[in-house]
């Protein structure tokens, strides 16, 4: 009798360590706010490369400007570098 009991209680004991388990879900929690912040890194980052394009775009256009100012016409072959 007794060592039906005991087989009850460690089986019992299996059971809520097992569902313990199951039902913890800190770690899908944890995943999904790395989740989070990698996106939000990745929105911050793709901005800051558009930012960087467009500087480097306005400061190739102010130099292609220069030239054609200094010149007085237009050459071509200043835009293929910027394609």
């Amino acid at each position: 009798m007794e060592d039906l009991e005991e087989k009850i209680n460690e089986n019992n004991n299996k059971f809520e360590t097992l569902s313990k388990s199951i039902s913890d879900t800190s770690s899908i929690s944890n995943m999904k706010q790395g989740i989070q912040k990698l996106q939000s890194e990745s929105i911050s980052l793709d901005m800051k490369i558009h930012i960087l394009n467009h500087s480097i775009l306005k400061y190739k256009l102010n130099s292609v400007n220069v030239q054609v100012n200094n010149n007085e016409g237009l050459d071509t072959s200043i835009f293929d570098e910027l394609l």
